[in-house]
């Protein structure tokens, strides 16, 4: 799993003896309990959680404190999130990246974070949407025609890849494949025996255990998709079986042949399907408009910004080469609305009424100084 991926909390809500449901409220462990015994005598609950108390009281406190201003803002517009909707987002969460459920791990109080942290996010959410109407029958339909895409599971491949340095070994392939379509798996062992005087051949395949959509395919490899921006059009469409034209990632190489080893096709989803995801990310879509339109410099227009930004995200990690992760809709949106919560949550922080009664958090009140 990416380390960028932001949404990423849900991983932790299920236990090791199999997947729960992210609705289920984990129990309260005694601050008795142990959780280690060493030579016999107990190290409880308590006494961890006293030293990291000590430790990262005063870090932590800012953020319960923070967590309740927005819920008072919410409430005082007559809103709440409820617990439905808290697991209706972590179920979200969870099925946007199926492989989060190889990062399982136990639950309790785990869980009890990570819904808080969901929490957080839908009270941000419902904060700066909740003076933006419900949009009509018509707005929603033209809002979900322009985002179809981003809802929608889009065609995946297994890809065989054919890879050269040389632009003559690349033309020897292509004629040797016109001559015997069948020659792909030949021709990949070729390849690979001429690894160590081309490091390039050496990445030659068969075919890749998983399957990638057409931007993975360069994303995942390192490759800027504007480099290959006729193949992964043409992976959107091509067959199983099919080899695609030689692509050169640069005029001087490398050379790539690909062949489609097999297929899922793409699955969109109907409006009346997903109408509530659809009418939130709806809202969400008119408050990043509006911070658009904020700064007159801006002159890109909200689709062409959120392919941006998907694009940005999807990139490798440049310091680890972690391949990066499409985000989803939501996603972009929490995103590019980061710059208005920070600033409704500092305005909320300037206008609060904060009694700390314990001395050793007094220093916390000085984030909170009330304008008169």
């Amino acid at each position: 799993m990416s380390s960028r991926r932001f949404s990423l909390l849900v991983a932790l809500c299920c236990v090791s003896s199999g997947v729960h449901s992210v609705s289920a409220a984990p129990e309260s462990p005694s601050p008795e309990e142990p959780i280690a015994v060493v030579d016999g005598v107990a190290v409880t609950r308590a006494t961890l959680n006293q030293t990291l108390e000590g430790i990262y009281g005063q870090q932590l406190l800012p953020q319960l404190i923070d967590n309740q201003l927005l819920e008072n803002a919410l409430k005082g517009r007559g809103l709440t999130v409820s617990e439905d909707e808290v697991n209706a987002e972590m179920e979200r969460l969870l099925s946007q990246d199926p492989s989060l459920e190889s990062a399982i791990v136990q639950g309790g109080l785990r869980v009890v974070v990570i819904r808080n942290q969901v929490r957080r996010s839908l009270v941000s959410q419902k904060l700066l949407t909740s003076r933006i109407a419900e949009p009509t029958p018509a707005q929603l339909q033209a809002f979900f025609a322009t985002y179809v895409g981003y809802y929608s599971t889009p065609a995946k491949n297994k890809l065989g890849i054919l890879a050269t340095s040389t632009k003559a070994r690349a033309d020897q392939m292509v004629a040797a494949l016109k001559s015997n379509p069948n020659a792909f798996a030949k021709l990949v062992e070729e390849q690979k025996g001429k690894a160590a005087a081309d490091q390039i051949a050496g990445q030659s395949n068969v075919g890749l255990p998983t399957f990638e959509s057409p931007e993975e395919f360069a994303i995942s490899r390192g490759i800027p998709p504007q480099l290959v921006a006729t193949t992964i059009k043409a992976l959107t469409t091509a067959k199983k079986g099919q080899t695609l034209p030689l692509v050169a990632l640069m005029p001087t190489g490398p050379f790539v042949i690909i062949k489609v080893v097999d297929r899922q096709e793409a699955v969109k989803p109907a409006l009346a399907q997903i109408k509530s995801q659809v009418e939130t990310d709806y809202k969400l879509a008119q408050a990043a408009q509006a911070e658009l339109k904020k700064s007159p410099m801006n002159q890109q227009t909200l689709p062409n910004t959120v392919k941006q930004v998907i694009e940005s995200m999807s990139q490798p990690n440049p310091t680890t080469g972690e391949p990066g992760t499409r985000p989803s809709l939501r996603d972009v949106f929490t995103i590019m609305l980061r710059p208005a919560t920070n600033s409704s949550l500092a305005y909320l922080r300037s206008h609060t009424s904060l009694v700390i009664p314990d001395p050793a958090y007094a220093p916390v009140a000085g984030q909170y100084r009330k304008q008169p």
